[in-house]
């Protein structure tokens, strides 16, 4: 009975999240940071990354 409204929202969240994922992979890096988009996200790489994400605020707050 739902399946049309069920298949349309679904495509219509798919198109969010792809958007959402373009537009964080696009934003500009901070010195030492790769950003690459992938299926299911975007993935951020770097030399002691993991150290920077405590100390710096912006990388803390990327998505927003």
């Amino acid at each position: 009975m739902f399946e049309k409204l069920a298949k349309a929202t679904d495509q219509r969240a798919a198109r969010i999240v792809k958007r959402t994922i373009e537009r964080l992979a696009g934003t500009a890096a901070l010195p030492g940071v790769q950003i690459h988009a992938a299926d299911d996200g975007v993935v951020l790489s770097g030399r002691n990354l993991r150290r920077r994400m405590l100390a710096d605020p912006q990388l803390r707050n990327f998505g927003k």
